[in-house]
């Protein structure tokens, strides 16, 4: 009986923190996606901000323009995207629950640049 409990010891040390990472998953919830131009290609090195009230991450999409934030509690968040060359995009009021996955692409718009002309009439008589 002793050998038995001396052999278990050590199996049953190897799973607890298995539990615990499947405990925690189901407790938290995720956001995934990708980045992408007009056209539907990918934005490298977008920069992604999110926060709730309590909670501020950040990160950068990869090259195929991923993004993840893993680990979030539930709740609500507020999703900013930037990347040189695109209008910057702001998503609000995003729910999440525990064990839930939420999978956003982000599609960003190409900045316009904006000139201001000034017209004045100087008569010299």
């Amino acid at each position: 009986m002793t050998l038995k409990l001396r052999l278990l010891g050590p199996l049953v040390l190897l799973f607890i923190p298995a539990l615990f990472a499947q405990f925690a998953a189901a407790q938290s919830g995720a956001i995934t996606g990708t980045v992408l131009d007009p056209s539907g290609a990918a934005i490298p090195g977008a920069l992604i901000a999110l926060a709730s009230a309590s909670q501020a991450f950040h990160a950068k999409s990869g090259p195929e323009g991923h993004y993840a934030f893993h680990a979030l509690a539930p709740g609500v968040y507020v999703l900013s995207i930037s990347a040189k060359g695109f209008t910057p995009r702001t998503i609000p009021d995003i729910a999440i629950t525990a064990g839930q996955t939420k999978e956003l692409n982000l599609p960003l718009s190409i900045a316009v640049a904006q000139q201001n002309l000034t017209v004045s009439d100087q008569n010299q008589g």
